[in-house]
């Protein structure tokens, strides 16, 4: 592919694996009643504290950011640290192979669903990686290997705000290598404004390739560490998470067809978008052409295309900039399927 093409991806590019929103309220409460069998009463009541807080909110993003902001007054951290745990312990669980008798055991106990659905709860739930990830991989991978990973195309590139592993996990399936040297090898063409939902001390996402079973002991054991995580929001604004907004813009600008996929632009990450994206277009000193520029949008349904698409009009769109409506216009491509990512050609 000889066109520099980047991947904006939110929580809709892992749905197949990943709950989002709609679906989302309702595994946090089974993966919650599946912890609980190892606890104590003082630690089941902050679990379900913790995990009714995510349930109540419009995403667990909406709550961290509450708690973050209540802890840069009070100087305590810990329900912020508590709840980065749980979020990471929760994506984790979602990716990797669970105990059959414990899981099947927890779903006919939970009362979530009906006995007819638990079947198809299990294989929901089994389902590690997206499958989508697994086809753009397999399509843009090169022949040539390092250090027996296979090249990945330099002109494509990916910008997340998810942080959950599902790149990393598809691309492992394509290498003899372990996990942590393939995410080590894509951190160049994979940024991750939210960080990764993983354990610094590499406490429960050991390497997938040892095809360990994992138990709800693990799961608890980290939450209740004082364990640090991967997961760093963007607008916590540290400086590492500077570094990839700054990394994440200068891929933009060097981007000509940018496709989003499962992303609607929330107000509460638009300054973060504002900055990653806000050089997207070549300006008028330097060219009047936007021939090589396209925005490719993934959405199925019609009015939440329109809605995106204004989003981002309000970000790209500068002043000074000579461009006309018809040729903001002309940038934007809808693509309504949702079975495979799209590929240009």
């Amino acid at each position: 592919m000889d066109k520099k093409v980047t991947y904006y991806l939110g929580a809709g590019a892992s749905a197949q694996s990943i709950p989002v929103l709609d679906q989302f309220n309702q595994r946090v409460k089974f993966f919650t009643q599946y912890l609980n069998v190892n606890l104590n009463s003082h630690e089941i009541e902050i679990l379900y504290r913790i995990s009714n807080g995510v349930r109540n909110e419009f995403s667990p993003d909406t709550l961290a950011k509450k708690y973050f902001h209540i802890s840069q007054v009070t100087g305590d951290y810990s329900d912020y640290l508590f709840l980065k745990r749980f979020i990471s312990a929760f994506i984790i669980w979602e990716q990797v192979n669970l105990d059959k008798s414990e899981l099947d055991t927890a779903i006919n106990y939970s009362g979530i669903i009906g006995v007819s659905k638990i079947e198809e709860w299990a294989n929901i739930i089994k389902k590690c990686i997206d499958p989508r990830y697994d086809s753009l991989i397999a399509t843009l991978l090169k022949v040539q290997t390092t250090n027996r990973i296979p090249k990945w195309n330099e002109n494509v590139k990916f910008i997340s705000w998810n942080y959950d592993s599902q790149f990393d996990l598809s691309y492992n399936q394509f290498t003899t290598k372990d996990l942590s040297s393939v995410s080590k090898y894509i951190e160049k063409y994979l940024v991750k404004l939210n960080g990764s939902a993983t354990d610094k001390g590499s406490l429960i996402l050991r390497d997938l390739r040892e095809n360990y079973i994992y138990k709800s002991r693990d799961f608890t054991k980290f939450i209740f560490s004082d364990n640090k995580t991967n997961l760093k929001f963007a607008w916590e604004n540290d400086r590492h998470q500077k570094k990839q907004v700054l990394k994440a813009n200068e891929i933009v600008k060097a981007t000509e067809v940018l496709i989003i996929v499962g992303y609607s632009f929330p107000y509460y990450n638009r300054s973060v978008d504002a900055a990653v994206l806000k050089d997207y277009l070549p300006t008028s000193h330097y060219s009047k052409s936007l021939d090589k520029h396209k925005i490719v949008i993934q959405e199925p349904d019609s009015e939440r295309y329109h809605s995106i698409k204004n989003a981002i009009l309000d970000i790209i769109r500068k002043p000074g900039l000579s461009f006309t409506k018809k040729q903001l216009e002309g940038l934007f491509i809808h693509v309504s399927d949702r079975n495979q990512f799209y590929i240009p050609m």
